[in-house]
């Protein structure tokens, strides 16, 4: 929430197809029990090719801007694991695209990335935000350097991070969890 311009909301539409109401004409948007205003709509596209077709990159910052946290194996996990982050990724990239795209992050690849990605540096914090129902929810928010040690994953690491944008991070985003933006400093070993 931003003091002078309200509740800034970031919404992503992972289909080759159009949305199913005009966004530019919404008046109201109902998060949880509270209702909003729209006083402004700013649109842009993607495609998946020019995700995947961006530079290759040896590091990214990530700025986790709301409470994100991992399921596996039934429990919730609130630990910034470089193989969760990218894994959640992978999976939203995979699932949007389909079985015969060109674009798919294959299992071999994959295996080559996340063993190639290192958790560089962070500054987190735990919070806890309503899950629902009146539960809370921890997850952390805050700021992660993820880098890359083999050339071989650079490309793939690049499409992932470019897409965190649009998927955000870990459970629950479409819940408003895992909001994420990357940066993508200068490469350089530091």
């Amino acid at each position: 929430m931003d003091p002078e311009r309200g509740v800034i909301l970031r919404c992503s539409w992972l289909r080759d197809i159009p949305l199913p109401f005009a966004a530019d004409t919404l008046a109201r948007v109902r998060l949880g029990p509270h209702s909003f205003s729209v006083t402004t709509v700013e649109w842009t596209e993607e495609t998946f090719a020019s995700l995947a077709k961006g530079p290759a990159t040896t590091r990214a910052d990530l700025t986790f801007r709301s409470p994100v946290f991992f399921t596996a194996n039934g429990r919730r996990t609130v630990t910034p694991d470089q193989r969760l982050i990218l894994g959640s990724y992978r999976r939203r990239w995979n699932e949007a695209l389909g079985e015969e795209s060109p674009y798919r992050i294959e299992d071999d690849v994959w295996i080559t990335t996340q063993r190639a990605v290192e958790l560089h540096a962070f500054d987190l914090r735990t919070v806890k935000r309503d899950g629902g129902h009146g539960h809370d929810v921890s997850g952390f928010v805050g700021n992660v350097t993820l880098r890359v040690t083999a050339d071989e994953a650079k490309e793939t690491f690049g499409t992932l991070l470019r897409f965190a944008l649009y998927s955000g991070t870990g459970a629950r985003t479409t819940y408003g969890f895992g909001a994420t933006t990357v940066t993508f400093p200068r490469d350089h070993d530091g």
